[in-house]
């Protein structure tokens, strides 16, 4: 179950601050939904640019695949080791998952382990210069439509992705 951020809105900031975040979380994918849930567990936002910023960085967290507990973290870290297939039921996965998780800092997030990025993001918000941020990372949503039921073709689609920020061509 991915959380919902609107409260992420109602931070103190500016109308356009929280018109930004409104656009960019109703552009969230599932995968982000994962990681922002993470990193707003351990530092959560007390003012509008702070989660700009947090939203800026999404795509320096990464998800270690469908790894809940330490157990299944380590079968994720011997995957990525390549460990040979004969040599993996001799291997302790919760400790290796927990070894991983000392090297690899991180969080146990619906399912997944999400890996905090060693750096922090380059991409910074200066609310003191007004200029809000250009997110151009890209994350698609589907909408199913049952095309012979609604009676609606591929013309009822939209024409033009929109970007976070910018209004409609």
């Amino acid at each position: 179950m991915v959380k919902d951020f609107k409260y992420l809105t109602e931070l103190p900031g500016t109308p356009q601050e929280q018109e930004w975040m409104r656009e960019r979380l109703d552009a969230l994918s599932v995968k982000e939904s994962i990681v922002l849930a993470a990193a707003l567990d351990g530092d959560p936002p007390s003012m509008a640019p702070d989660a700009i910023y947090q939203l800026c960085a999404l795509s320096d967290y990464k998800i270690c695949g469908y790894a809940g507990d330490y157990k299944q973290l380590g079968e994720y870290a011997a995957n990525e080791a390549m460990l040979p297939k004969d040599v993996r039921p001799h291997l302790n996965l919760e400790k290796l998952g927990h070894t991983y998780a000392e090297t690899h800092p991180g969080k146990f997030c619906e399912g997944h382990y999400v890996e905090f990025p060693e750096q922090p993001s380059s991409q910074r918000y200066d609310p003191q210069n007004g200029q809000l941020p250009e997110d151009t990372d890209w994350s698609v949503q589907i909408e199913s439509i049952n095309f012979c039921e609604s009676g609606r073709g591929m013309d009822s689609l939209p024409r033009s992705p929109r970007r976070y920020g910018q209004q409609p061509r």
